[in-house]
This record gives structure tokens, C-alpha cells and sequence, in this order.
């Protein structure tokens, strides 16, 4: 079994003006691949990316130089020619079964909404907003629901019912989330400086 990870990485100055491409790699090792070269500038245009599950193509958050926003564009695993799927979204991640994208848009500032859209860049639906700032979210295993950052906290959204249960509260630091296989959601928690790594039961507990 391989298992691959797509990264961005901030090209040197002389070579590109500090700007941030994609890269593709086996974890066993091995050299990486650039597959983009849209050069997004800055770490808040660019630094999100997301393998699809039949790992045929990355999803990437990107801000070319001339770009008044960001963009989610799609481009295939071994490179060539990307596609934008939309103008504006940050933290693009596939749902499980390949048919959608989820993604953050934050131009409702302090709001930040949850949107999907398929891979072609038809169909883009407005699923909900949260008042509170979000980071980062994560699909749950069979793609009905969401794990959310909330406060200082993590909430489930049922996207189907628009039902939230709380999963995690009053636990600062919280910054990224997986929802795994196993019906957990593993969690990274910064306290004293350090990151540790957490899980919980989906169903709480």
C-alpha cells in the first residue's frame, strides 16, 4: 500500500519572489513533484491542498500574483494544466466519496460559511455559517456530516438535518482536525507552547 501527500512550499525569493507552489510525494520516500506553478504569493493565499480519493487529482487553495482573491483550483496528481473551480474559499478537502469539495469562505468576516461544490465547478451549494472563526474542519467518514472548530471547542454539523452536537468544549488551542475511520476525530491542541495530539469518539465521550 502507498500512501501519497500533496504539500505547498514556499519557493525562494531569488527564484520566484517568496511565492508558494504544490508538490506531490510518496511517504516511503523518494524525490517530490511539483504539479503547479501558479506561484501564489503569501502564506494566506496559498498553503491548503487536498488529494481526491481515488488520488487522481489535488484540490489547492491558491492567490496567483495578479488575483484580487483566492482561488480553489484543481489540477491532476502528476501535473499539468489546473482548472479553478471557484474565485474566493480557503481549506479545500474532498468528502469521501469524490463527488464534492468542502471548503471555508471567509468573506463574511467574523462569519465564516461552509460551502461544497463539485469537482467541475457546478453546483455550488451554501450548506451554513458559524459566527465564531474556524480554522479548519473535517469530513465525516460517510460525507452527511462535518467536524468544526467552534470557539474552544469542536462541534459536529449534520448537514443533512442542520442538527450541531457538541463534541469537545472549553479546550483552547484547538487547530487542526481528522475525522478517521474508526468514528474518531483526532484533533491537534496547543497548550504551554507545545502541540499535542487528541481523539475523542465521534459520539462524544
Amino acid at each position: 500500500t502507498h500512501i501519497f501527500v500533496a504539500f505547498e512550499v514556499r519557493l525562494s525569493a531569488a527564484d520566484a519572489g517568496g511565492t508558494w507552489d504544490v508538490y506531490f510525494m510518496n511517504t516511503s520516500g523518494g524525490d517530490s513533484q511539483r504539479v503547479t506553478h501558479d506561484s501564489s504569493r503569501g502564506q494566506d493565499g496559498g498553503g491548503e491542498s487536498d488529494i481526491s480519493p481515488n488520488g487522481s487529482e489535488i484540490v489547492y487553495q491558491c492567490r496567483p500574483r495578479n488575483a484580487k482573491s483566492n482561488q480553489l483550483r484543481i489540477v491532476p496528481t502528476l501535473g499539468g494544466a489546473s482548472r479553478m473551480i471557484s474565485e474566493g474559499g480557503r481549506v479545500p478537502k474532498w468528502r469521501p466519496d469524490g463527488m464534492r469539495i468542502g471548503y471555508l469562505d471567509n468573506r463574511e468576516y467574523p462569519k465564516i460559511a461552509f460551502w461544497t461544490i463539485r469537482p467541475d465547478g457546478s453546483d455550488k451549494r451554501f450548506e451554513f455559517s458559524d459566527s465564531t472563526w474556524s480554522f479548519d474542519f473535517s469530513w465525516a467518514p460517510d460525507g452527511k456530516s462535518v467536524a468544526w472548530i467552534h470557539n474552544d471547542g469542536i462541534v459536529i454539523h449534520d448537514l443533512e438535518s442542520g442538527k450541531v452536537q457538541a463534541l469537545i468544549s472549553k479546550m483552547t488551542g484547538i487547530g487542526e482536525l481528522c475525522w478517521v475511520q474508526n468514528d474518531a476525530v483526532v484533533f491537534s491542541c496547543r497548550k504551554a507552547g507545545m502541540f499535542d495530539l487528541w481523539m475523542v469518539p465521534a459520539r462524544g465521550g
